[in-house]
Order: C-alpha cells, then structure tokens, then sequence
C-alpha cells in the first residue's frame, strides 16, 4: 500500500489537471478501483493534518492543489508560461538545432514560425541576433530554468558538438 500510495502523489503532484479514478488505477498498475481509493483518502488525511497542500476531488476525478488560505500569498509562482503545439514543436526545434538560422527555421516549420518566433522571444524563452539578412535564434537562461535538467542535456549534448565556424562556436557558449 506504501508504494500505491507514493505512486498516486506523484501522479497528483506532476499533472496541472485533474486526474480520473481509472486514470490512477492505469499508473499504478492495477484494476483495484477501491485499494486506489483508499490510497487517496490515506493521503487526503495526511494533507489536510499536515500541509498547505490538500487533494480536492470532483466525482472520481483528483487533483493536488495548495489549500485556499495559503493560495493568495504564494499564486505569483505558479507557472504561467504556456504554450501551445505550434509554439513548443518551434521551440523545441530551436533547442535541438541551436544555434540556428532564423530562414532555416522558417523553411522547416512554415511561416506559421514568425508568429511562435515573436512570442518566444517576447517570453525570454530564445534570442534573436542579426545575421546577414536573417537572424541567429537560440535558446535563453530562461528556457534552462524553466525546462530543467532535461533541457541543460539537451544543451550540454550541443555543445559536444564541433562547430562549423569559430564564430558560431562562440555564439553557442553564450547560452
């Protein structure tokens, strides 16, 4: 039960949406629909005893959550960058191909790019340098912080790579 139980907090605690009873059931492996809620009623005790954290539930739907009395002074972290397919598939490009021609990423993701491009740039997630008639685009400090670990590999993997010019080379430094 320990481990259903640590299984289920993960869930709770990674997922920005609610997450279905039968959901739960598919992560922890296991058809027994009353085990899982006993689980989470295990932990809704735990949270509502012990923590600014509280696991609310509509139906058979859960959610992990600050509790309301503790909500006002801490909402201001919360994650507001979100963005859509578009906008991730053009950004996750950038970050694999970086640095990269502002034309080059144009011709592979449409011009559809220019918009996802300008709203990259207005959140801090990439810089644009002139290049010629183009740009240089890759990605910022902020794109590490906020992507973590997955994305500071993702650079570091980069970065092992040769650079084709001495310049380029030192433009991917700057990261």
């Amino acid at each position: 039960m320990p481990e259903l139980r640590k299984t289920i907090e993960a869930a709770l605690f990674m997922s920005p949406n609610a997450i279905s009873l039968n959901e739960l059931c598919r992560l922890c492996s296991t058809d027994d629909l009353g085990a899982v809620r006993e689980a989470i009623e295990e932990l809704q005790r735990f949270y509502n005893e012990n923590s600014a954290l509280e696991i609310s539930d509509v139906g058979d739907n859960y959610q992990l959550r600050v509790k309301q009395a503790h909500e006002e002074s801490v909402k201001h972290l919360a994650a507001s960058v979100q963005f859509g397919k578009s906008v991730m598939k053009t950004l996750a490009y950038i970050a694999y191909k970086q640095p990269i021609l502002q034309s080059q990423l144009i011709r592979f993701r449409t011009s559809k790019a220019y918009e996802d491009i300008a709203l990259l740039e207005e959140r801090g997630f990439i810089m644009r340098e002139p290049k010629g008639r183009s740009f240089i685009v890759r990605t910022t400090k902020k794109f590490l912080k906020y992507f973590g670990k997955d994305a500071v590999k993702l650079r570091d993997k980069l970065e092992l790579q040769a650079p084709v010019s001495a310049n380029e080379g030192q433009e991917q430094n700057q990261i």
